[in-house]
C-alpha cells in the first residue's frame, strides 16, 4: 500500500529572504556587497586605517607604536607625547611625521614605516637637517 504525501506548494527562498534572516541575526557578518555598500578602496601600500580615543592613525602599526608610547608615558619614560607633528620645508612643503615627546630631555620625532618612498626620503633628509637639534626616528 503506497501512502499518499499531502504535497504543499514549496516557498521559493530568495536571496532577498537570505539577507533578511542573516542581517537579523547578529552573530552573522554580512557582507558590504549584500547591504549594497560599496567595498572599501584598497590602500596603495597595503595599509589598514585605524581609529582609536579619537585618534586616526594611517597603519595598524602606528596604533601599535601609539599604544606603546602610551605606556611609556604613562611609567615615566617619555612625556609630552603628541601625534602628526608638522614641519614646514623649503618651498612651502610639509613634512608630517607620526609622533612627537620628549625622552630623557630630548625632543624625538618618530615615522612609522612600512615602505619608504622617494619623496618620504628627501623630506626625511630635509627634515632632519633643518632641525639638528631634533632626534628622528624610523620605526619599523
Amino acid at each position: 500500500m503506497i501512502e499518499e504525501v499531502d504535497e504543499k506548494p514549496m516557498h521559493r527562498i530568495t536571496g532577498n529572504d537570505i539577507l533578511r534572516i542573516a542581517m537579523s541575526n547578529p552573530d552573522v557578518t554580512v557582507p558590504d556587497v549584500a547591504t549594497g555598500a560599496k567595498p572599501a578602496k584598497r590602500s596603495k601600500y597595503g595599509n589598514i586605517k585605524a581609529d582609536y580615543e579619537g585618534i586616526r592613525f594611517d597603519s595598524k602599526a602606528e596604533l601599535r607604536r601609539y599604544i606603546e608610547l602610551r605606556h611609556l608615558q604613562r611609567a615615566g619614560m617619555i612625556s609630552q607625547l603628541s601625534t602628526q607633528p608638522v614641519f614646514l620645508l623649503p618651498a612651502g612643503v610639509k613634512y608630517k611625521g607620526d609622533f612627537r615627546y620628549v625622552e630623557h630631555g630630548q625632543e624625538v620625532v618618530e615615522d612609522v614605516k612600512g615602505m619608504e618612498t622617494p619623496v618620504f626620503k628627501i623630506k626625511w633628509k630635509q627634515v632632519k637637517e633643518l632641525n639638528p637639534s631634533i632626534e628622528f626616528r624610523i620605526v619599523r
